[in-house]
């Protein structure tokens, strides 16, 4: 057992906790945290200040962040690095006061050292505003600091902003190509290009992504960037689906995902398989969305939070597959937030909202577009989880009966049908004639063996179609 001031440390954080004025938080890694009730942070804070010892302790703080963030991404690849995130999540508030003492104190040097250091952890960690400040704060101490470490921190701000779509996006990504031509590594002259191609795929202009995406993936292959180089193939599928070359985008998403795995990178593998559901629900094909879907693991990394969002769009298109516009409604509503979405996900849910506003009419939208405003994060994850579970995909086989037995307007007016409205109103909501309505109720009756408007209305809601 440890003696001396160790043991006086443990045995005084011991009565604490008996106390209960701290609190005793085990971690995944097998290790115990402490937190601390305000009261006595206040308190503690108050004493260090009066004891003439603040900052001399803040100092070693802020060494010991420094060190431990160097020591979980220090000397790592890029993959390494990313990777890395999930052991340093758990020291964001540390992080935080760390840095907040260091521009305070003026320590400039050791302020850029750790918000370089904090890069992945500001991207993946879903803290992209606060990393994008503390970036700012760092350049604005160290204005004509070397060439390197400031270009290093402006490829940083145009990743961050971009994510954010904060209004200085274009100015950052074109100082930092200017420099990175004039001044830059390999590397980082790739990475200034995989900025530009980035801009460009998500406005949804593939043609010039395209070519920005192929010069990055050549200065990556100089410079032996191979994690950035996997990324570009991956963003390369993601282009070609946007130009509508399935056959392109599939392949080159099927490579990445192997190619992913094979490296041992969690995140690459995933973003493909989101456009490979993309692509399944594209062709039409409801079966192959649904087990891809089912293929999204756990969400136990950090740098996962990055997917929420293309997910929930993934789940929405599988509704709308399967017509079940209302869920497809909550879950594209629930894309909406702070964090921008871009393209291609944004055509996907914008195509798939104006489905379900045509199929469902203004009332029942709105409605389920309230819903899905209200979703909590575990409601979202509810909902996608019913989405993939056997009964649910029972219940879309009367969906797919009505997918592969009626034509589109048939399937239309099926929906009409559901919701008790008569030839006439049918016939006003599609602008269509009443003669025509009636031709397409009879020949649905036909093609589903049904006797009835009524018995259709029973068929609709039996099969989830209501």
């Amino acid at each position: 057992p440890p003696a001396g001031p160790a043991a006086d440390l443990l045995g005084g954080v011991a009565a604490l906790e008996d106390a209960s004025l701290v609190q005793a938080l085990p971690m995944s890694d097998g290790t115990t945290r402490y937190r601390m009730l305000e009261t006595i942070r206040e308190f503690a804070t108050e004493r260090l200040s009066t004891s003439g010892e603040d900052a001399a302790v803040r100092d070693a703080h802020a060494g010991w962040c420094l060190d431990r963030v160097n020591a979980a991404s220090g000397g790592l690849d890029m993959l390494g690095q990313v990777l890395a995130i999930d052991a340093l999540e758990a020291d964001h508030a540390n992080h935080q006061s760390a840095l907040g003492w260091l521009a305070r104190s003026g320590q400039a040097e050791r302020l850029l050292q750790m918000v370089l250091a904090l890069r992945w952890c500001w991207y993946f960690g879903g803290h992209e505003t606060e990393g994008l400040g503390w970036y700012r704060r760092a350049l604005a101490l160290v204005p004509d600091g070397p060439s390197g470490d400031r270009l290093d921190v402006l490829l940083a701000m145009a990743e961050l902003s971009h994510f954010i779509n904060d209004p200085d996006t274009d100015d950052l990504i074109a100082q930092a190509s200017s420099l990175a031509t004039r001044a830059g590594t390999t590397a980082q002259r790739g990475e200034a290009a995989f900025h530009l191609a980035m801009r460009a795929e998500d406005r949804g202009d593939y043609a010039t992504a395209e070519v920005a995406f192929k010069d990055a993936l050549l200065l990556f292959k100089e410079a032996n960037s191979w994690w950035y180089v996997l990324t570009c193939e991956y963003h390369l599928g993601v282009v070609a689906f946007g130009q509508g070359d399935l056959a392109t985008a599939r392949a080159r998403l099927k490579a990445a995902r192997v190619a992913g795995a094979a490296l041992g990178d969690p995140f690459v593998p995933l973003w493909a398989l989101i456009h490979l559901v993309f692509i399944a629900c594209e062709e039409g094909d409801e079966a192959r969305t649904t087990a891809l879907l089912r293929e999204h693991p756990p969400p136990d990394h950090v740098g996962y939070r990055h997917t929420r969002v293309p997910l929930r769009i993934a789940a929405g298109a599988l509704a709308c597959l399967r017509h079940d516009h209302e869920a497809a409604v909550r879950l594209f509503t629930a894309t909406e937030g702070p964090r921008h979405v871009y393209e291609p996900e944004v055509s996907i849910a914008n195509r798939g909202l104006e489905r379900a506003r045509n199929a469902l009419g203004a009332e029942r939208f709105a409605a389920a577009r309230g819903r899905g405003l209200r979703l909590s994060p575990r409601d979202i994850d509810a909902e996608i989880a019913r989405l993939l579970e056997p009964a649910a995909e029972a219940v879309a086989s009367g969906i797919s009966a009505a997918d592969t037995l009626l034509s589109q307007r048939e399937r239309e007016v099926l929906q009409l049908l559901a919701q008790g409205m008569s030839n006439q109103e049918i016939a006003d909501a599609l602008f269509i004639s009443v003669r025509t309505a009636a031709n397409h109720v009879g020949s649905i009756l036909a093609k589903l063996n049904l006797g009835s408007r009524t018995a259709a209305v029973a068929w609709t809601i039996r099969h989830g179609l209501a």
